[in-house]
């Protein structure tokens, strides 16, 4: 457990914040799906995840360089 705890960044702490308002909210006014997606905000914090966490927003970290060629570039006019 202390590896979930240790390492708190404000990010996290804001996610918490809103996850727990959003989930108190919603139970008091009765809409019940939006107390789930507090408690994901929640468990979000606590585990420190993301929606991007599995590797679905990573982008292509190829280093490989292409040739460009004169003919390639076009030429800028005002």
């Amino acid at each position: 457990m202390n590896k979930y705890l240790n390492n708190q960044n404000i990010v996290r702490i804001i996610r918490a914040i809103i996850g727990a308002s959003l989930a108190i909210a919603a139970y008091l006014s009765g809409h019940y799906v939006f107390v789930g997606l507090g408690i994901l905000f929640i468990v979000q914090a606590i585990f420190n995840v993301s929606c991007c966490s599995l590797g679905g927003c990573n982008t292509d970290n190829s280093t490989e360089n292409k040739a460009l060629y004169k003919d390639q570039i076009k030429n800028y006019k005002k």
